[in-house]
């Protein structure tokens, strides 16, 4: 059994480093209790945020580590991925001047591009913007720029996070993204994870996502998928890693195709050249060979 959590103290510790993105979250569970009368949101300019954050905790990066499978890694760099921990919340924050339920977005995919290593036991500097919005059909699709960086280089990390809003009576198929076409049909395998009946709730202790539906079974069961699923953001960090083994990434671009249940099958982690030069397609396939997500890098 994969456990590296210890019970109670370390819990307890994770859990603190989340303060900014439980208050987020309890405001968005606020605001869906008391729709009526909360103030409406000034939708004039979606106005960036920005600040300065102390870095996550060393014993937080080193579980995040750990759960994300890196063998062999540099106690000085922070993994490109673990944006997550800190850039949800001011990239929610940023987006609650929209008139739409941040309770109900459906997470599509993520591109990020990395400029530079993250230094661990700096101060980082942190930028939520909105990168585009478009109605189409009855499906509103969104895209968040989250920057990470220090103060003399505030760009090392760049991620925008793809979403989805879907209208009253929409199909939330709709809202599928479409797979990325590799330039031929034969696929190599690079890797293969398994996720584990917890992986959701540690996952959401290690960044702060705590959407009930990833570990909450009642939550899961009424929820569209029928069950708990793990994070996008965790078969994402899951599968780069996989990648990051064989090859360094400096841009990975992926869609969610179908969420990971919890427990999952054994994935295969599988890539084939693009017919853009430079880049690779991969895809995660679960035991019948269905993709969970799709996308290419370099």
């Amino acid at each position: 059994m994969f456990v590296y959590l210890p019970p109670g103290s370390m819990s307890v510790a994770l859990m603190l480093q989340h303060g900014p993105m439980i208050r987020t979250w309890l405001r968005l569970f606020a605001k869906s209790l008391f729709a009526r009368y909360w103030p409406a949101p000034d939708t004039t300019g979606y106005r960036p945020v920005t600040e300065t954050i102390d870095p996550p905790a060393r014993y937080l990066v080193s579980a995040y580590k750990t759960w994300c499978g890196i063998r062999h890694s540099d106690p000085a760099v922070i993994p490109p991925h673990l944006f997550c921990q800190w850039g949800l919340s001011p990239a929610l924050r940023m987006f609650s001047q929209s008139p739409y339920n941040l309770a109900e977005v459906i997470n599509q995919g993520v591109t990020m591009r990395i400029n530079g290593p993250l230094p661990a036991g700096q101060r980082l500097r942190i930028r939520a913007s909105l990168e585009s919005i478009q109605e189409t059909g009855g499906v509103t699709l969104v895209s968040v720029r989250i920057t990470t960086g220090t103060v003399d280089e505030p760009e090392l990390v760049v991620a925008i996070l793809h979403s989805a809003f879907l209208k009253a009576g929409a199909s939330q198929r709709a809202a599928l993204s479409k797979s990325f076409k590799p330039a031929a049909k034969s696929w190599a395998f690079s890797g293969h994870w398994q996720a584990r009946p917890d992986d959701g709730l540690k996952f959401a202790l290690l960044t702060g996502d705590f959407n009930p539906i990833h570990w909450l079974d009642s939550a899961g069961r009424k929820s569209p998928f029928g069950r708990t699923v793990l994070q996008g953001l965790g078969m994402f960090a899951r599968t780069y890693e996989q990648l990051a083994q064989q090859t360094e990434i400096r841009e990975i671009e992926v869609r969610f195709q179908r969420p990971v249940p919890l427990p999952s099958g054994v994935l295969a982690v599988e890539t084939s050249p693009a017919a853009e030069a430079g880049w690779q397609v991969v895809r995660l396939v679960d035991a019948g060979s269905r993709a969970c997500m799709t996308g290419k890098f370099r």
